[in-house]
């Protein structure tokens, strides 16, 4: 039986819905051409590409080779065919979406300021290599007080950026101090996202940590006019994501899409969090940028945000490592 109205598309009524894969035939098996807005990347998503598509390696290889890049030069050149690979995917996923394609910089230079920007450079370089404007590429870089000064500097160069990671509302409101074209806040557990079965229900949202932080960020943005766009990720329960209708954006990854478009919609189906948000409701107006020590203390004092950071980059690192043992098994000795 078809379902006429799905949840996924009344959703779409409310928030702009981006896909959270690289993997084309994945989205296009859920919806059409140009349904989802952008799609994301991580260094989990090249892993999972690289493993997928037997012809992404080799084509990744010789495109840094055509480049000028050395396999002689090892380190460099492994993280040149990292690039290429992404670029590669970002281009793919371009013929098929709205939007932009989102690549994130390695979260092992998260407290780097001057490394996190050479690694988005070299996405940008990567893609403008393979023909793709700067402009229709969004860098994702860990929402940490240095890699916040490295999306000020890389604003400057015509870069957009999204502070990722993001756990708590002072990283969000750094986010938007630097002028991030976006955040995205993580609502379930990542690990339920790499597996599904892992996923933890909640019988009330508000003691889901990452649904509710996201509702803050939306009542923080909406009551005191900031532009930056506040992009809900990490989303694996129905519940959780339906219960964030009307955010600005939704990245959300195909297990929870295909659930979406498979489950009918009510008929009175509202949005869940306001267009409008009084600064009463909203939680107290705060800065962070200018003083490092105050941010910083503010993500320390919140064990739930210490955690899932960590978590998060030991999770990103892990696979970034294991895409690096692939190439270099590809390269030789």
């Amino acid at each position: 039986m078809t379902i006429t109205n799905t949840m996924l598309d009344a959703l779409a009524e409310y928030t702009t819905i981006s896909v959270d894969t690289m993997w084309p035939e994945g989205a296009l098996a859920i919806k059409p051409e140009k349904y989802f807005e952008n799609a994301t990347s991580n260094q989990f998503h090249v892993w999972f590409m690289l493993n997928k598509d037997p012809s992404l390696m080799p084509e990744a290889i010789e495109t840094a080779k055509k480049f000028g890049y050395s396999p002689e030069k090892r380190e460099d050149f492994v993280q040149r065919v990292i690039n290429y690979a992404s670029a590669i995917l970002g281009r793919n996923m371009l013929k098929i979406i709205k939007g932009r394609c989102l690549s994130q910089t390695n979260v092992v230079y998260a407290y780097d300021t001057q490394k996190t920007i050479e690694c988005a450079e070299g996405y940008i370089k990567a893609y403008e290599d393979l023909g793709v404007s700067r402009d229709n590429v969004m860098i994702k870089l860990p929402a940490t007080y240095q890699a916040l000064k490295a999306a000020e500097v890389l604003k400057g160069k015509n870069i957009k950026c999204l502070g990722t990671m993001v756990h708590s509302l002072p990283q969000a409101i750094a986010s938007a101090e630097v002028g991030c074209a976006a955040i995205s806040t993580y609502v379930d557990e990542l690990d339920a996202n790499l597996d599904p079965s892992l996923l933890k229900e909640y019988e009330d949202l508000e003691d889901n940590y990452g649904w509710a932080l996201s509702r803050d960020v939306h009542y923080y943005y909406r009551a005191y006019g900031i532009k930056t766009r506040n992009i809900t990720a990490a989303m694996i329960g129905l519940d959780s994501t339906v219960g964030l209708a009307g955010v600005d954006e939704m990245t959300i990854p195909l297990p929870c899409m295909q659930k979406l478009a498979s489950t009918p919609a009510p008929s009175n189906f509202q949005r869940r969090m306001p267009a409008v948000v009084s600064v009463e409701d909203a939680p107290p107006k705060e800065s962070y940028m200018l003083d490092q020590v105050k941010f910083e203390k503010a993500i320390s004092d919140n064990k739930i945000a210490t955690a899932r950071i960590s978590d998060a980059m030991e999770t990103f690192v892990k696979y970034d490592g294991l895409t690096r043992q692939m190439i270099n098994d590809v390269l030789g000795a």
